[in-house]
C-alpha cells in the first residue's frame, strides 16, 4: 500500500501508465532500485544516530516506478511471457543525457564535447538482454569495459525489470 501511495504522488504514474494502454494500445513500465534515494547506513552508528538517519530518510523510497514511453520501446517475450529483451531508443538534449547519466565518467566525457550546445540532440539506446545491460549515447558505450563486449555489464536484477501491459490482455 506504501509504495502505491508513493507511486501515485506527486504524478500518478499507474493513470499514466494506463492512458498509454488506452492511447497506444500497451503501457510499459519499469522499476529499479535507486541506492542514492536510501544510502546504506554507517556501521558505526549508534542507535540515537540511526535514529536519525532514519527519521531523515523516512519519506524516500528506493523502489523507483518509471512509465517509459511505449513509442521508443521494442521488446522480445517468450510465449509464457517472460521478457528476453528490452530496447529503448530516443533522443534527447545533451543537457538532460549529462542530468541523467552524469554519474558515469565515460558519459561525462563524451557530453563535454557537446558543452558548447547544450540543446544538441543525442540519441539514447537503452539495451536489456537477459542478465546485462548497455547504454549508448550517439553509439558510444557508457559503461566500462574493453575489447568485443565494451560497455555491457551485467545489471544485478534477477530479471529484465520492464512491465509489459497490453491493453484488454488478462
Amino acid at each position: 500500500h506504501g509504495l502505491l501511495h508513493h507511486w501515485r504522488r506527486p504524478r500518478d504514474v499507474l493513470r499514466d501508465i494506463a492512458a498509454d494502454q488506452v492511447i497506444r494500445r500497451v503501457g510499459v513500465a519499469r522499476v529499479l532500485f535507486d541506492d542514492t534515494r536510501w544510502p546504506t547506513p554507517d556501521a558505526d552508528m549508534d542507535d540515537e544516530t540511526f535514529d536519525r538517519w532514519a527519521l531523515r530518510r523516512r519519506h524516500q523510497c528506493p523502489i523507483v516506478l518509471e512509465r517509459r514511453n511505449p513509442r521508443y520501446c521494442r521488446w522480445r517475450q517468450m510465449g509464457d511471457g517472460t521478457i528476453l529483451a528490452v530496447v529503448e531508443e530516443y533522443t534527447t538534449t545533451a543537457l538532460e543525457a549529462s542530468v541523467t547519466y552524469g554519474a558515469y565518467p565515460v558519459a561525462r566525457r563524451y557530453l563535454r564535447s557537446k558543452d558548447s550546445d547544450p540543446m544538441l540532440p543525442v540519441n539514447v539506446w537503452d539495451v536489456w538482454f537477459g542478465q546485462y545491460r548497455c547504454i549508448l549515447l550517439d553509439d558510444e558505450p557508457i559503461f566500462g569495459g574493453s575489447g568485443a563486449y565494451k560497455g555491457v555489464v551485467k545489471h544485478g536484477y534477477p530479471e529484465i525489470p520492464y512491465l509489459i501491459a497490453p491493453f484488454r490482455e488478462v
